[in-house]
């Protein structure tokens, strides 16, 4: 077909498809007006809105009813548990202080040397040792050594400050002597529990004593002893186990504490401290 179309005249081939397309663009117009006529042109955004509003419109004329939940009475109870946070029951104040004791003797901490100040020499030779005690403590005892010289009394320090070490190595010893540490620490604290931890603590001699009973019972018998009795709380000093004392302890007469400032307060007296107004119960 193709070849008889191009076997025409060139003016024909030129007019042909000319008249053919005009053809199809007056077809194509009718039929577009026509459809026109049929169908008006509606904005397809009209159609939208015009829906939502008819919904809108049709919603206010017929409200939905909310449900009534039941109300709960005595007799009738919740579809459902109401949850609620658990409720911590409050924490009662000790009507006590419990403290654990170890064959009576009290637990103590080791203090800090730093704060420690020397307080005399002890002994001679290759027993010599130098005694020291915390700083207030020290401050007190040398103004209770000073005016027992004036009424001539001879306070000697025999022991002050002890390491935890210091303490364990002594009761060894007092354990092979007396062949067990329920009888060790009838005379000797267990390390950890020993009243000179904590730089408060000092033994006492008099002077005019033999160095072998020091620390004996011949101490009971000295004038230093009762000069101790004495005037001894004019200083902050009190006797630690005196005869028959609660912790069951055996009697210690050299043996005198400081309770002149509130750390040692708090150290010797828990329960008249401002860390805890509970009385104080030991426990064996």
């Amino acid at each position: 077909m193709m070849k008889q179309f191009y076997r025409l005249p060139r003016w024909l081939r030129i007019v042909l498809p000319a008249i053919f397309v005009s053809l199809c663009v007056g077809i194509n117009a009718v039929a577009f007006t026509e459809m026109m006529t049929l169908f008006p042109q509606i904005n397809p955004s009209q159609i939208f809105n015009q829906t939502i509003l008819e919904q809108a419109e049709a919603k206010l004329a017929s409200p939905t009813k909310l449900p009534v939940l039941p109300t709960a009475t005595a007799s009738s109870t919740l579809p459902f548990e109401p949850v609620s946070e658990p409720v911590p029951e409050p924490v009662p104040e000790p009507d006590t202080l419990t403290i654990e004791a170890k064959y009576g003797h009290l637990p103590y901490a080791e203090g800090n040397a730093i704060a420690m100040e020397r307080i005399a020499s002890y002994a001679e030779g290759d027993t010599q040792r130098y005694e020291m005690l915390h700083s207030d403590a020290a401050a007190a005892l040398l103004d209770m050594v000073a005016a027992a010289r004036v009424d001539g009394v001879w306070l000697v320090p025999t022991s002050g400050f002890r390491t935890i070490a210091e303490q364990r190595t002594l009761f060894n010893a007092q354990m092979a002597t007396k062949g067990s540490p329920e009888a060790a620490a009838l005379t000797s604290a267990p390390p950890g529990y020993s009243e000179h931890h904590t730089g408060y603590a000092v033994d006492l001699t008099d002077g005019t004593l033999p160095q072998a009973e020091d620390v004996s019972p011949a101490f009971a018998e000295s004038f230093a002893y009762e000069w101790l009795l004495a005037n001894a709380d004019r200083f902050d000093f009190e006797l630690s186990f005196a005869d028959n004392n609660s912790q069951g302890i055996a009697y210690e007469p050299w043996h005198w504490r400081y309770i002149g400032s509130a750390a040692a307060k708090a150290l010797f007296r828990p329960q008249s401290s401002a860390q805890s107004s509970a009385p104080l119960t030991i426990q064996p």
